[in-house]
């Protein structure tokens, strides 16, 4: 039986990091800064002084951020600079035909380990030189336990 496959060594290499929610202390002086700004008429010193209190707080676009924003009317879109586009969404990790051969590869022995045509020293060595290569040095690659 499967239980998981963990992480690959390129697992990490397209994933960002999601932005940090403000703490209490930052979300108290975002509000009082928000609620000083006229939603109906913005001007771009006040898109670039709430700009540069989200910049020096270390504070990227995220939802929290927004849900303030709207809290008070504001629609976060507004603060971009006039003509930017959001930012793309992350890269998505294309397999390639190395990663479809080695799943083909994996499914292939926990057929054959599950119809019992290999046995459970077999299907162990195929995992550690499997963790010998670098995959699944994070965790267990697969539960042979049934």
């Amino acid at each position: 039986m499967i239980s998981s496959i963990q992480a690959s060594p390129m697992q990490g290499a397209f994933s960002s990091t999601p932005p940090t929610p403000p703490t209490a202390e930052q979300t108290a002086l975002i509000q009082e800064k928000l609620a000083s700004i006229d939603p109906d008429n913005i001007t771009d010193e006040d898109k670039d002084a709430i700009n540069s209190m989200f910049e020096e707080m270390g504070l990227k676009p995220s939802k929290e951020i927004a849900g303030l924003m709207s809290d008070v009317g504001i629609d976060p879109s507004q603060l971009r600079p006039e003509g930017s586009r959001p930012p793309p969404p992350p890269p998505q990790a294309e397999s390639s035909a190395e990663d479809n051969e080695l799943t083909s590869l994996i499914q292939s022995f926990v057929e054959q380990f599950e119809s019992g045509d290999l046995d459970e020293a077999e299907l162990s060595s195929f995992v550690q030189s499997l963790q010998d290569s670098g995959f699944g040095s994070s965790g267990n690659l697969l539960d042979i336990e049934a």
